[in-house]
């Protein structure tokens, strides 16, 4: 009778952690997008200085104005260096959907991550004064009750949802 069994759900990771940030419209063509790269591996590098226990990770979409399907070489060599998971993720449909109210749809990105417990997504502008791991713990103790909830998307005035600093759990469902 084992084709008449349920198969079990793969088990969701349990206190593993990542950083992600989202860069777009990269082509070397268009070299824009290399200030925001650089950010992403200081940023990286100060996480690991102040003591984070959680991967960084940057998802990279390729520009539809060119041929290009990855970082050049050398980019790729330091990100890898600097310990960066490169995520691609697809380009967009054509060039008038590369906008950036596209590229912010782009974040939520974060839900098929599903190798991690939860994700805080950072925009690539963002620079980490501090280690930030406290917010993964307050949101997925070790012990007790969280006290942030496992969604945390924080609010301003007049501005439903701030989209540049926000953590979920991954879940390719909710993407």
């Amino acid at each position: 009778l084992p084709h008449l069994l349920v198969p079990e759900k793969a088990a969701k990771p349990v206190r593993k952690w990542a950083y992600a940030f989202l860069i777009g419209g990269c082509s070397e063509s268009l070299p824009d997008y290399k200030g925001f790269l650089y950010n992403v591996i200081v940023a990286a590098q100060r996480l690991k200085e102040f003591g984070s226990r959680a991967d960084v990770v940057v998802m990279i979409q390729m520009s539809t104005h060119s041929n290009e399907t990855s970082l050049p070489s050398n980019e790729r060599e330091f990100l890898d260096a600097m310990g960066v998971h490169v995520h691609y993720i697809p380009k967009m449909a054509g060039k008038v959907h590369e906008v950036f109210y596209s590229l912010v749809k782009e974040k939520f990105r974060i839900l098929d991550l599903t190798e991690y417990s939860r994700v805080l997504f950072m925009d690539s502008d963002v620079m980490p004064f501090c280690n930030l791991d406290y917010l993964f713990d307050l949101s997925e103790p070790e012990i007790g009750e969280p006290m942030l909830k496992e969604n945390v998307v924080l609010a301003w005035h007049k501005e439903a949802a701030n989209a540049g600093f926000f953590m979920l759990r991954p879940d390719n469902e909710d993407y």
